[in-house]
């Protein structure tokens, strides 16, 4: 949303020390105040530390956590702004990759997190703003590819540097980030800055600016290890067993309807305490599982039959094993 604002509101003749941050994202909580609506209606989420998306799934980064979230993804891509890791995700998730949200900086955990998954295979890049800050979190994780944001990164999607620059005082430094950077980057970094959200809204189709890093990708990593995001079962329930077993659950649920809610009413104003909530929950199945062994209509049909099943075929299966 900052990115998005500060845009447009520059194009209709705002000054740049009106376009902060603070000022436009106060700007949009007033609003969200007088709409009586919160940030995350409008899908703006703010957090404070590194997560990892990976598969339609979000996780904070812990020190407990770091050799589990190693194993996921067949590649890693650090980013540094937030709105681009939320917009890429679902993309990502398509090809198992996982995406590091640096939140524009890089904690410790998180670099421990990047340096564990390339240990056990893990294709890791990054992807940071064009500007001094952006080639410093690069530097901090050894061994790092960046795929961008870089003059080459405007040229592949037809995009002039007017279109996607701002001014900015450039801190001074005595790193050598010539692994990162051109020299002419590195020249033109003294005075100006490219920053990923602007290269994406110029882009304006997050799909197209998505292909554009598994090109970078492809063309640095050949191969990767999918067995790091496809999950291959020990076993599947088949279709027919599938179905009985929805079938029974529907059939079981009306059964016991009335039974659950007598045992839910027994409940509500109790006197004193239950010894034991475990063994009073395992009294409540035996009794509804009474309920439906009981209807001698469907259910106790159905459960014979399946006994004969179990009988006539249980012996082969272990034999089997």
């Amino acid at each position: 949303m900052f990115y998005t604002c500060r845009k447009i509101l520059k194009n209709i003749g705002y000054a740049d020390e009106e376009l902060d941050r603070e000022t436009i994202t106060g700007y949009i909580e007033q609003i969200c105040d007088e709409m009586k609506i919160t940030r995350e209606d409008c899908g703006i989420y703010a957090a404070d530390r590194a997560q990892l998306y990976f598969r339609g799934k979000t996780y904070d980064i812990g020190f407990d956590d770091l050799e589990e979230l190693a194993q996921k993804g067949v590649d890693m891509l650090i980013i540094e702004k937030e709105g681009g890791a939320e917009q890429l995700a679902p993309l990502a998730a398509k090809k198992g990759i996982a995406l590091l949200n640096a939140r524009g900086f890089l904690v410790k955990y998180a670099i421990r997190l990047a340096e564990i998954a390339g240990k056990h295979g893990c294709n890791i890049a990054i992807l940071s703003d064009l500007d001094i800050y952006g080639l410093t979190i690069c530097s901090k994780i050894p061994n790092v590819y960046r795929i961008g944001i870089s003059f080459e990164t405007l040229r592949y999607f037809n995009l002039n540097l007017e279109d996607v620059e701002e001014e900015y005082n450039a801190p001074s430094f005595d790193m050598d980030f010539s692994k990162f950077a051109t020299e002419e980057e590195l020249e033109y970094l003294k005075t100006k800055r490219i920053e990923i959200d602007s290269v994406m809204i110029a882009v304006n189709d997050n799909q197209k600016f998505w292909e554009g890093i598994i090109k970078k990708f492809e063309e640095r990593f050949p191969t990767r290890d999918y067995n790091r995001a496809i999950d291959i079962p020990e076993h599947v329930v088949p279709t027919t067993l599938e179905k009985l077993n929805d079938m029974v659950r529907i059939l079981s649920t009306r059964l016991t309807q009335d039974k659950c809610n007598e045992i839910s009413s027994k409940y509500r104003d109790y006197k004193g305490f239950i010894d034991d909530v475990d063994e009073e929950e395992k009294a409540n199945s035996e009794e509804l599982k009474t309920v439906i062994e009981k209807d001698k209509q469907v259910m106790a049909p159905l459960l014979s039959k399946i006994q004969d099943l179990i009988n006539e075929y249980g012996k082969k299966a272990d034999e089997s094993i």
